[in-house]
Parts: C-alpha cells; structure tokens; sequence
C-alpha cells in the first residue's frame, strides 16, 4: 500500500480474478450485490457481518465457501505443479504448507504452516484452518499431497460455540463418505462426549477430540526381528512406559528406544524412508534447537542411573541429549541429566551424584537431531555393575556386539 498508494483490496482483486475467485476479497465494505451473512451469539445475540473488522493478510478476507474451496483447489494444484497454477506459484505454495510444531499439535493435531495449518493422515497431507470468529465458527480441511489429494470441502456458520460440534460431525460424515485414507474412523468421538469451552483454545481442542485424534500419522515399519534380551531390561524404569508426546520419529518409531531387546542392525533392509534402524531418529536439518519425546513411567521412580546407546548410528547419532523429568503434567521439569555429548556406536552409562526426587514422566531432549538406539533409566543395579560405576562416576564403556566393537566414550570424550 505504502508503495503503490494503492489499498490492499484493489491489489490483491487482480490476483484473485486470475485464480478465478469471484467472491472472496479484502474489501470489507457493504459492495453492491453481495450479502452479508449476520452472525449469532450462544446467547443469540445477532452480530452484523460487516462488523468484524481484520487487517488484511492477518484475517481480513471476506468469502463464500465455494471460493474458499477454489483457492484451495488452485493451492494444492500449485503444489503439485513446478508452473504452478493461476498466479499462485509452486514456490509459494510449497512454502505456505511446509508446517512445524510451535506447539499447535498439542492442543490442534496439526502442525503450522504459512497462513495454514497442516494435518497428516497416513500418506495424505491436508490443509486446514479451523474459524473462530464472534459469532461465527467454519472450517476447511482439503487434501494437497498424497493418495487422496483433491479431496476436501469447507464449512462456514453462522452460529457461535454451539456450531462447532454440528461442523465436526458434518466433518466426519464427508470425510468417511469421500473414504479418505489414514484414518481411524472408529476413534471419531461424539460431541456428547467432550466437554467444549467457548474460547478459541478450546474450539481448536474440540476440533482436535473430535477429528484430529483419529488422524493417524505417518510412521516407518515396526522393528519385526528382535536382538538379544537386555540383562537389564526388569530394571529399567522406561519398561513399559507410554509415551505422550513426540515431535519428530519420520526415520524410525521413538517406541524403539523403549525395546528389551538390545539393538541390531540388518545391512540390507530398507523401506520408504530409508535404512531401517531399531533406534528413534529424527529428520536432519531440525529448524528447532532438539527434538524432544515425552514419556509417562509406569509407577513414580527416583533415578539414580543412566545409559544412552547410539549403537549402529555413526555420524548420524544424536550429538547431545538431555533428561528431564515431573511428578505430573501440571509440575515443572526438572533437569535429571544435563545436555550431555554422545559418540557414534557407542554407550555411555552415567551414575547420579545423587538420587532424584521421584517422577512419573520424562521427557528426552535429543540435540539437534539423529539417532538414538536406547535409553536406560535405573533406580538400582547389579552390585558388580554399581561398583563399576562408582568406580568412575561419569561412564563406563560398553561393547555391542564383538565383530564390531563400538568406539569407547569417556568423560564426554571420544577415544
């Protein structure tokens, strides 16, 4: 605007007359010919259409739903297409549903995109955006990558809090109907069954329990083939722990990590992602500081020792890692082990100055990014191994296999 002197609405017109958008615009203002739906409070309350004000870009677009479909129609084509499609081009487009997690996942099921926001179902990606205005609610969601890619639909109403259980059951009908892959139709929840709160947090969490939640995300084949038992496994605090939270696992299953089974490496198997590894790895080139996995113990424990295995990562394992651990959700966390330095292929076992407190969940920080094969949390140990441990309080090396011994870590050094 500044430097046309032009108002954004009469920029942007041409741009949506190419995509051929004949009702979706920035001008706010009463035009000739269009109809302004009014919207309508819990209360009842009406609220006029023209009156929710936004600046443009942020929010301000005004439309109809068929519009709406129609630029995401044109996106997902962009994306597919290096020419793009319309004035919309795929560089753009890429970049608008290339998505992170700044925390959105945790209370959405879906990562943030540029003015999107995108969730995963099996293979598919869709673009989604739930509205939440006074005295309206909408949404869309629109596949723009995988075996479903065009499927889609928007949803706009003119009701408050009280529209977005009807959206969400219009939203699971449609989806079964189009026989979209990658969900699991049978977790799809009633609204009878969630408690809504009217602010915006918890439209987007209504959202989440009701359809997001049965979104199954895309993750690497299970490990089939087990290696050896782990002597320590029964002792091992993370036996049988769940886990709550994970923001990256597109290499392989953080579940992994929480194996009893020591791990092992096949030369030769592979999958889509890549080599198969019985370990958690993250994807390179993390934008974030670390990749983090949130677990819940299966009873309070206090810790005393640690171990971390990168065994069969070299060059691709996780360069630090950092534990922490909370009595309970509602608890800050506590640092358990400092950000520690790791070799490639190799153990490092850590005794505690001291005992922990006793916690209920942990949570493991990996830095940047990479592979992790195991970590082992233990209130006690054998007594040969506890004296060895004492014997040298930061760590004790450990071989995993005897044709292919590890590289030694001591004092956070390699050697």
């Amino acid at each position: 605007e500044t430097l046309s002197k032009q108002r954004v609405e009469e920029l942007c017109a041409p741009f949506f007359g190419h995509l051929g958008l004949t009702h979706l615009s920035f001008d706010q203002t009463c035009r000739s010919g269009f109809h302004y739906a009014h919207g309508h409070l819990t209360n009842l309350a009406e609220v006029s259409g023209t009156r929710l004000k936004f600046p443009a870009f942020a929010a301000g677009a005004v439309g109809t739903a068929s519009d709406m479909l129609a630029f995401l129609i044109q996106l997902g084509r962009a994306y597919q297409d290096l020419n793009g499609a319309g004035e919309l081009t795929h560089d753009t487009a890429v970049e608008m549903v290339h998505a992170t997690d700044l925390g959105s996942m945790d209370f959405m099921g879906c990562r943030m995109g540029l003015g999107v926001f995108v969730a995963e179902a099996g293979d598919n990606r869709f673009a989604v955006h739930q509205g939440a205005n006074d005295g309206f609610r909408a949404l869309y969601s629109y596949c723009f990558a995988g075996p479903d890619c065009g499927k889609g639909f928007v949803i706009l109403s003119n009701a408050d809090h009280q529209a977005v259980p009807m959206i969400a059951e219009i939203s699971q009908t449609l989806l079964q109907h189009l026989n979209v892959c990658g969900i699991d139709y049978s977790a799809f929840t009633r609204a009878l069954d969630c408690e809504l709160t009217a602010s915006e947090q918890g439209v987007n969490r209504g959202y989440k329990r009701l359809l997001f939640d049965a979104f199954e995300p895309t993750r690497p084949n299970a490990i089939l083939r087990r290696g050896m038992l782990d002597p320590l496994a029964p002792r091992n605090l993370l036996r049988g722990a769940k886990i709550l939270y994970v923001s990256n696992q597109r290499f392989a299953r953080a579940e992994n990590l929480l194996s009893d089974h020591l791990p092992i490496f096949d030369p030769e198997l592979y999958e889509r992602q890549g080599k198969t590894m019985d370990s958690w790895e993250t994807a390179r080139h993390n934008p974030n500081p670390y990749d983090s996995l949130v677990l819940a113990l299966g009873s309070q424990a206090s810790i005393r020792y640690v171990a971390l295995s990168t065994a069969f990562h070299d060059g691709n394992h996780a360069e630090h890692v950092r534990i922490l651990g909370r009595l309970d959700p509602s608890s800050p966390w506590q640092e358990i082990l400092p950000k520690t330095r790791l070799a490639g292929h190799a153990c490092l076992r850590i005794a505690l100055a001291e005992p922990t407190r006793a916690f209920s969940q942990v949570r493991i920080d990996m830095y940047p990014d990479g592979g992790l094969s195991r970590v082992g949390l233990y209130a006690d140990l054998p007594p040969q191994r506890d004296q060895s441990l004492q014997a040298d309080r930061t760590c004790v090396p450990r071989a995993f296999c005897e044709s292919n011994p590890p590289k030694l870590q001591t004092a956070g050094l390699d050697l």
